[in-house]
């Protein structure tokens, strides 16, 4: 049997990419050539992989992944997913865990920008175990624009999916924008996940068609939008990017949750105003899809009860967005930057105390008067977790007009 990796892996070339957003979530697997032992939607999960002692289907052993039948025909195994956005992407991993004999050995990765009508020449799929695309519909897909297919990544060696080897990380220098990735299998195998970590890029009429809500208001950080994380102190049980998802929390697995404080006091106490006396914070900052003047502020608990914070604050600020080297140092903004005298941060909710599983909702007569900004920290207070986190303004375009 596969043991479940618990070892953290130390050599991602590019810690930074992995802060960025997940776009595997939302994205949608449009054709594969071939899921004898387990389909390709498996890689787009966005829960761990599983191992299942002793189970097995009628095509062989149940696996969590993508798993194609050892080639006996000429070619090799890839995939088409569709990017749920437009998407300047920063980096992959292909996760092989429990595919220790079975795993792909080599893998490349392509990109490319389809037209809706380009796309309507692959052939529907069913997504179902045990088939195999068949030769004229890997005929119809050879066809469509292959020159339009960029290499983002070339022939690259995975490990097999023990702890110490499943995560195979590469990252892409190319900031061009995608629609569509084609992951290619050499020649055959398995892998448990495809996490592909970017942006998403959208114009502001793009943005404005969809997302204002009743008030007219545009949720500024949300990652459909095009927001993403810069920079965070502690994601030991979930990522910050969590907090600027659509939908509803299933679970605490879909917030942002830190470890508890080492160094906190053996007995909690009060002030004099009956507070309790803080012994350290954690943070999470954003960049904004699109920059804006902030009007309401929603802060969400939901699911977090016994492991929700104290209270929260709210910052914000603006950075030129072609000044690469601020957004840089706000990336690696830590313990104390705040009482830096040179600190872009401004304060847009004060601290405020918060409770279990709710959704707490700040207008803006709770906000302080900052004009637009382009980028927004949390800071939560001592430790804990967030399921959500909504910051919803006016875009700075129209906010100027």
């Amino acid at each position: 049997m596969a043991f479940r990796p618990t070892t953290k892996v130390s050599s991602c070339p590019s810690l930074q990419f992995t802060r960025m957003n997940n776009l595997s979530r939302g994205s949608t697997i449009l054709f594969a050539t071939d899921d004898f032992f387990a389909e390709a939607e498996n890689l787009l999960k966005d829960t761990e992989p599983e191992w299942k002692e002793g189970v097995y289907t009628p095509e062989g052993k149940w696996m969590d992944g993508w798993e194609t039948r050892r080639k006996r025909i000429p070619g090799h195994d890839y995939c088409l997913i569709k990017l749920e956005c437009p998407s300047v992407i920063y980096g992959f991993e292909c996760d092989t865990s429990f595919f220790t004999g079975n795993f792909t050995p080599c893998v490349s990765i392509q990109a490319a920008r389809l037209s809706q009508s380009e796309e309507n020449w692959i052939p529907s799929r069913k997504g179902v175990r045990g088939v195999a695309a068949s030769a004229e519909d890997m005929k119809k897909v050879e066809r469509i624009n292959a020159q339009k297919w960029t290499t983002l990544v070339g022939k690259t060696r995975l490990g097999a999916g023990y702890a110490d080897t499943c995560h195979n990380y590469m990252s892409v220098e190319n900031r061009e924008v995608w629609t569509h990735v084609r992951l290619n299998y050499f020649p055959d195998g398995g892998v448990a996940r495809f996490r592909i970590f970017g942006r998403v890029e959208k114009n502001l009429q793009d943005i404005l068609s969809i997302s204002p809500d009743q008030n007219g208001f545009v949720d500024l950080v949300a990652m459909k939008n095009g927001g993403y994380c810069i920079g965070l102190s502690d994601a030991h049980y979930g990522h910050p990017r969590n907090l600027i998802l659509d939908g509803k929390t299933r679970n605490i697995s879909d917030g942002w949750e830190t470890a508890r404080k080492l160094q906190r006091p053996e007995a909690l106490a009060e002030d004099d105003n009956g507070n309790l006396d803080m012994y350290g914070f954690e943070w999470a900052a954003f960049r904004l899809g699109v920059p804006g003047a902030v009007y309401r502020v929603d802060v969400d608990t939901a699911a977090f009860k016994g492991n929700y914070p104290y209270a929260c604050k709210v910052e914000g600020c603006f950075v030129n967005q072609d000044d690469e080297q601020v957004q840089g140092e706000m990336a690696c903004v830590g313990a104390g930057f705040e009482q830096q005298k040179n600190s872009p941060w401004r304060t847009l909710l004060n601290m405020t105390m918060l409770e279990p599983d709710r959704n707490h909702t700040f207008s803006s007569s709770s906000l302080e008067k900052i004009g637009p900004i382009s980028h927004v920290r949390v800071t939560i207070y001592p430790d804990g977790g967030l399921a959500k986190l909504r910051v919803w303004g006016v875009p700075s375009l129209l906010w100027e007009s």
